[in-house]
């Protein structure tokens, strides 16, 4: 089976607030590709919140990933990897993780005017002390051992 080295695009989607939140499934799963939710975030905002990690990820080759990789949501990782998915004008991953971030910054604008911006891309889930109080017990008549057994 071939492989194929790919970054998440946190800037192919932004949330309201401007929070840069695009995630690609991995096909056949509900996992995200090179993101995580962040379960205090979301309890915090009442929206799925994602953080990204910045690594490369290795995932299975299929035309469900080479339309990602061709509509931006996943940044191709090789200039092999880009020929694999018809991108003649390989574009080396910071270079075009800047790009996709000035493409949704201007779109912002466009949207939203001129002083609008684009959020810094999270990249650590929230500590769980800050999840809202109301949270943080759901289903109070269970316990957890945290000792090794």
């Amino acid at each position: 089976m071939r492989k194929v080295d790919v970054y998440a695009n946190p800037y192919s989607a932004l949330d309201a607030d401007g929070v840069p939140q695009g995630v690609v499934e991995m096909p056949g799963t509900r996992n995200a590709i090179g993101a995580f939710i962040d379960h205090v975030a979301t309890a915090k905002t009442g929206k799925v919140r994602y953080y990204f990690t910045g690594e490369k990820v290795t995932v299975p080759w299929s035309a469900e990933i080479a339309r990602a990789i061709n509509e931006g949501g996943i940044i191709v990782a090789t200039e092999e990897h880009a020929r694999m998915a018809g991108i003649a004008n390989y574009v080396e991953p910071l270079k075009q993780l800047e790009n996709e971030k000035a493409k949704a910054l201007a779109l912002r604008k466009a949207q939203l005017g001129e002083s609008a911006q684009v959020a810094a891309v999270p990249t650590e889930a929230l500590p769980l002390d800050q999840m809202p109080t109301r949270q943080r017990s759901l289903a109070p008549n269970i316990s957890f051992r945290t000792e090794e057994h």
